[in-house]
């Protein structure tokens, strides 16, 4: 319904895949690890549906699409906490957007991290799960985009999400710094949100779980 894609079109939407891919997803996956540890019942309602979905299998074989805890879980990290909170659109046309009356390229600002905390969800200044417990609809939700320009690899990126996570926190009890959060990590916004670099914010220790259902073991001050 688009068009055809000519080889420029493949060629930039395969090094956004390579470049652009890696660096908003370890940042997404950082920021999950940290609001995990903020909610260990929530970690252990995942790691009781990762054993259930599991029992001897290794994580290639698994379903990763009947892990609705985790995936209630991912999304709910990216309401939360975009690390892509805005995106631009250039208007093809005259339009009026809501009374506002839109000239032909107008670049229009879209801010997801306001988006994401609007009265539809239950609440929209907490991080809960509850806020996905039924189908959210696009113009509420929009993590990678929305339309014909979303990002191209957001099928990929659940994928990789999942079994990152599935690996670790069956392997290990996931540690970040004592006494860091998402409210006092240091931030910077250059496109993306991302932590500020320092030996300590950053730090996380990987402590091998010894005991696949608990979610506290091996944290300490």
């Amino acid at each position: 319904n688009h068009g055809e894609l000519s080889g420029d079109n493949v060629r930039q939407c395969v090094l956004e895949m390579v470049i652009a891919a890696p660096d908003t997803l370890s940042v997404s996956l950082f920021f999950m690890l940290v609001l995990l540890k903020q909610n260990p019942e929530v970690e252990l309602r995942i790691l009781k549906e990762i054993l259930v979905e599991s029992g001897s299998k290794e994580v290639e074989h698994m379903d990763l699409q009947n892990l609705k805890v985790l995936e209630s879980f991912i999304n709910e990290c990216l309401r939360f906490h975009p690390v892509v909170d805005f995106t631009m659109r250039k208007a093809l046309e005259d339009d009026v957007i809501d009374g506002t009356k839109v000239a032909k390229g107008t670049n229009v600002i879209l801010n997801m991290g306001l988006m994401h905390r609007t009265e539809f969800f239950p609440k929209p200044n907490e991080f809960c799960l509850e806020n996905f417990d039924k189908l959210v609809p696009s113009r509420f939700f929009q993590p990678f985009g929305s339309g014909p320009r979303s990002c191209v690899g957001k099928h990929i990126a659940m994928v990789m999400m999942k079994a990152i996570l599935v690996t670790l926190l069956t392997r290990f009890t996931v540690c970040p710094r004592h006494g860091y959060n998402l409210s006092n990590i240091r931030q910077t916004n250059n496109l993306s949100q991302q932590p500020v670099e320092d030996e300590r914010g950053l730090a996380m220790r990987f402590i091998p779980r010894t005991q696949p259902e608990d979610a506290t073991t091996g944290c300490k001050k």
